[in-house]
């Protein structure tokens, strides 16, 4: 996994279901939730598209652990940062995707497209205040 400043660092994407205040099938939006996380439906969806389960349990039985390189992934839960964290992620998304073709293009450096990326993101969050 790659590091920053010495330290390991990843970004986690996460998936979460969850029930609309207002709904007028609660019932129906709750057996819904828990089949969806349930360890049998989580681990079908885990082994079939190749996701990793948000569920340690999942995770064990059906042995992603034992896979070195899945379970590097599996690790990095414990130092990553969640993707959606925050409400600033997509402005910083943006930013970065306006730089890093250049980088891979060699109009500029890595380094250079990740200052633009991270001048541009900065002031946009500024303006947004």
């Amino acid at each position: 996994m790659p590091t920053y400043q010495g330290k390991q660092r990843g970004m986690i994407f996460t998936v979460g279901w969850g029930e609309n205040a207002e709904s007028k099938n609660k019932k129906l939006d709750n057996a819904w939730i828990a089949y969806v996380t349930s360890k049998k439906e989580m681990s079908v969806w885990a082994k079939t598209v190749g996701v990793m389960p948000s569920r340690p349990d999942v995770a064990k039985a059906i042995k992603l652990t034992k896979d070195s390189n899945l379970d590097t992934w599996l690790k990095a839960t414990n130092y990553s940062t969640v993707w959606q964290e925050g409400n600033t992620l997509t402005t910083i998304n943006t930013s970065y995707q306006n730089f890093i073709s250049d980088a891979m293009n060699v109009k500029m450096t890595i380094k250079q497209a990740m200052i633009k990326a991270d001048k541009q993101a900065n002031a946009a969050i500024s303006n947004s205040k």
